[in-house]
């Protein structure tokens, strides 16, 4: 399996990094993992024999709140995605049993 796709713009598909970036190594936006399997089958892969420049991070989820409903705990989470605003929630339950 090869860790890069070239797109049609010219721009590549980092699998280890789960993002689209330039060839000079500019993030662009993260990639889900099922558009990541389509793209895997329509994308040209490529290597680059002398390296390439990576993004050296990609967005990450930042907690913005706690909330309990019935039972049930919500943890809020958002990011920044290239200019995306993005939200998630994780819910479990209030209590654990062992």
């Amino acid at each position: 399996m090869s860790k890069y796709y070239l797109t049609d713009h010219g721009n590549i598909l980092n699998i280890k990094k789960k993002c689209f970036q330039t060839p000079m190594g500019k993030f662009l936006r993260l990639v889900s993992d099922n558009e990541m399997e389509y793209l895997k089958n329509i994308l040209i892969p490529i290597k680059f024999p002398n390296g390439i420049y990576e993004p050296e991070n990609t967005p990450l989820w930042h907690f913005i709140y706690h909330v309990e409903n019935d039972g049930v705990l919500y943890d809020y989470f958002g990011r920044d995605n290239n200019g995306i605003v993005e939200f998630c929630y994780v819910s479990y339950p209030s209590y654990v049993s062992d």
